[in-house]
Formats: C-alpha cells, sequence, structure tokens
C-alpha cells in the first residue's frame, strides 16, 4: 500500500493503480483501496472504472460520505450534474458537516443556473471554517438574483 501510495503522490497513476489493483486482490474489500485507484483513476480519465470503483466501495461502506462526495466527479466530467447533486446531498446527509461536499456542490448548482442554493452552500462552507477564495464568493454573490 506504501508503494501505491508513493507512486500516486509522484504523480505515476499508472503504477498507482496496478499497485492499488495487486493489494486488492489480498484485500478485496478495502474501500480505501478502492477510493485511492478511483482518485487515480480519475486523474487518469477512465471515469467508468471510477464509477465500477467508488460504486463498489459504496457498496461495502454505504455510509461513507467521501466517496459520494468523489463520485460525483464522474458525473460532472460527462455532465450529469443532478446525479452529482444527489451524490453532494448524500455525502451532506451522511456527514452534515462536510465542509467540502458542501463547497464542491456550490459550483455544479452553479454550472446548472441555481445561484441562490450554490450562495446557500457557499456560506454554509465558509461558516463551517472551509477556505472560501474571496473571488469565487463575490463571482457567485454577484449571480444571486437581488444582490448583484
Amino acid at each position: 500500500m506504501r508503494k501505491a501510495a508513493s507512486a500516486f503522490y509522484k504523480k505515476n497513476y499508472d503504477r498507482a493503480m496496478q499497485l492499488f489493483s495487486a493489494a486488492l486482490v489480498s484485500f478485496p474489500s478495502s474501500v480505501t483501496l478502492l477510493f485511492n485507484r478511483g482518485l487515480a483513476r480519475y486523474l487518469k480519465g477512465s471515469f467508468h472504472q471510477v464509477l465500477t470503483d467508488y460504486s463498489e466501495a459504496m457498496k461495502l461502506q454505504p455510509d461513507s460520505s467521501r466517496v459520494y462526495n468523489n463520485r460525483r466527479l464522474c458525473y460532472q466530467a460527462w455532465k450529469e450534474y443532478q446525479k452529482a447533486i444527489d451524490d453532494f446531498s448524500k455525502a451532506i446527509e451522511l456527514q452534515p458537516v462536510f465542509a467540502g461536499a458542501y463547497y464542491n456542490r456550490v459550483s455544479t448548482y452553479a454550472t446548472v443556473g441555481d445561484y441562490e442554493r450554490a450562495w446557500e452552500d457557499l456560506k454554509k462552507a465558509k461558516a463551517l471554517n472551509y477556505s472560501v477564495n474571496p473571488f469565487f464568493w463575490q463571482s457567485v454573490l454577484k449571480k444571486v438574483p437581488g444582490t448583484g
């Protein structure tokens, strides 16, 4: 596992995927291995494989908010924004103080033109001490009806 993580951090995603896959032979129920291999696959653009890894991880650990938060990467790449929003919402339902999920959902809401919900999520992320880029804050605020 250490070698796989090292390859991942060195951005050698092919090697990382290979090593995570090898480790999964011995530990097929490891949500961490599936999660990390899924992330390496995402960074390589293998979205269908990412979806497979994260969906399998969800079967093993259905209460993992971070898996839902990351699975939305596939849906965003495929422009399936409602599915991405659903995954963010599930992550938040499972972990209501998951500031990163609120922050990540902002861009999806903004993409579909729902700036009011984007603004509410941005305020919630900031209230949960998420580091919010002030330029992003202003750009969302300008698009909320009645504030710009």
